[in-house]
This record gives structure tokens, C-alpha cells and sequence, in this order.
């Protein structure tokens, strides 16, 4: 498995929650047990720990779960669009102070920002639509996302984004098992974007995409950009866990 500590911190102390955050929130759900969403719309049917942090945090979504001997919270705050992509936040909430009460933790790997594209109405945090991002903006979240979409949109545009991939080269298996979810039209969701390097006028993001099949695999494709324009796919890794 790779071990990000620029994204996560002391990576062996939080392994917990940066695997977490490197989930959808659909997947999140049933990682952390029974959980159900509130909002100002159902705040009075939220526990009352949560109705408190609700009438401070009206716009947002917390999402509670419940699992043997303990409880997670996490908030979800209302999404924002700049052109065609929806820009959000998540926060993971602690129980504080005596009497308890929630807020947001004040670790920067226990939080994230997050991002959709979407041409009318933002979807709901909570519907795994959207990627957690670092380091990226949103014009170059659309781009970057254009880019897979265009390379992964049939199995003869693969072939052609996917070029420098050799037969015989240690990612041949990761590239073939992506090519055949291509081919079977199997959706593909990216679960994370970041920015890796940045040398004036070429950079480089990673985009973490789960293997359907295997939720717990994944592969990281790697996009570079000329001129903040003209992006191409240029690696892939494939990370069985």
C-alpha cells in the first residue's frame, strides 16, 4: 500500500482515518457502521448532541454513525459551484469539553476538501460524487477530470492514452484490468486528486481510482499538464491491498 505522509501526516498514527478519507462517503458508511445523515431539515430527529452543533452549522450535514462502543461524526458543509464544479468541505467532528460538545478537528489529514463536476445542480455530499482534493483548484479539478474521462471513454481511446504502458512492464496486470473495466463500461469513480509536482510550466497530479471489484484496490493515475493547458495521462500504478 503507499504511504502518502505529505497528505497524512505521521501516516502510522492516523492510519485509521486516512483510509477513511481516502473513501467515497458512500463507501465511509459502511466502513463506520450504522449512519444516517441530518441536516437543518431533520435536525429534530438528530441525537441532541448533534441538534446542538446543527443550530451553529446550519448549512451543513453531519452525518452520524454508530458502531459497537463507538460513534463518528463527520460534517459535510453545503456545496459551492464555480462554473461547473461543485466545491465542498468535510470535517471530522470531536466530542469536547464537559458538558460535551461537538467541533471540527483541528488536524489537517482528519479534514478535506471536496469536488464534483456537475453541469446543473450540485449532487449531495453524501452520494459518493465527490473526489477529496489537495492542492488543486477547481478549473484544474475540471480539467484533470476531462482528461480521464476523454482517455477512459472507450477501449480505443485507452489504448491511445495508455501508449506508454508495455506488455511486459510491472503495471501491464493494473493497466489490464483497467482496460477491461473500460471495455465492460464498468463506472469508474475517483476517489481523491492531488497535485504532486509543480515546476512553472509542467505539472504533475495523481488520481486515486478504487477498482470496483476490489474496493480496496486501487490505481493511481498519474496526469501531467504543459502550460496549466494541455494535459496528458503520462503513468499509472496499480496498488493490490
Amino acid at each position: 500500500m503507499k504511504w502518502r505522509g505529505r497528505r497524512f501526516g505521521l501516516r502510522f498514527g492516523v492510519v485509521a482515518i486516512g483510509l477513511l478519507l481516502a473513501l467515497s462517503a458512500s463507501a465511509m458508511r459502511i466502513s463506520l457502521g450504522d449512519c444516517r445523515d441530518y441536516s437543518a431539515e431533520n435536525a429534530s430527529l438528530a441525537p441532541s448532541i448533534v441538534r446542538d452543533y446543527l443550530s451553529e452549522v446550519f448549512s451543513s450535514t453531519v452525518m452520524a454513525c454508530d458502531a459497537p462502543n463507538r460513534s463518528t461524526y463527520f460534517e459535510f458543509t453545503r456545496p459551492t459551484k464555480y462554473g461547473d464544479v461543485c466545491v465542498a468541505a468535510q470535517y471530522q467532528l470531536l466530542l469536547v469539553g464537559n458538558p460535551s460538545h461537538l467541533a471540527r478537528s483541528s488536524q489537517a489529514f482528519t479534514n478535506a476538501e471536496l469536488m464534483a463536476v456537475a453541469q446543473f445542480d450540485c449532487p449531495s455530499t453524501g452520494n459518493g460524487e465527490y473526489a477529496s482534493v489537495e492542492g488543486v483548484s477547481a478549473e484544474e479539478f475540471e480539467r484533470l477530470l476531462a482528461t480521464w474521462a476523454s482517455s477512459t471513454s472507450t477501449g480505443e481511446a485507452f489504448d491511445d492514452a495508455f501508449s506508454f504502458v508495455s506488455p511486459s512492464s510491472q503495471f501491464a496486470d493494473g493497466a489490464g484490468r483497467l482496460r477491461v473495466a473500460v471495455e465492460n463500461a464498468i463506472p469508474l469513480k475517483v476517489s481523491s486528486v492531488y497535485r504532486r509536482y509543480d515546476l512553472l510550466v509542467w505539472s504533475r497530479y495523481e488520481l486515486d481510482v478504487p477498482e470496483p471489484a476490489a474496493r480496496s484496490n486501487e490505481w493511481v493515475v498519474r496526469i501531467s499538464c504543459w502550460f496549466g493547458r494541455f494535459c496528458a495521462v503520462s503513468g499509472l500504478s496499480f496498488a493490490v491491498i
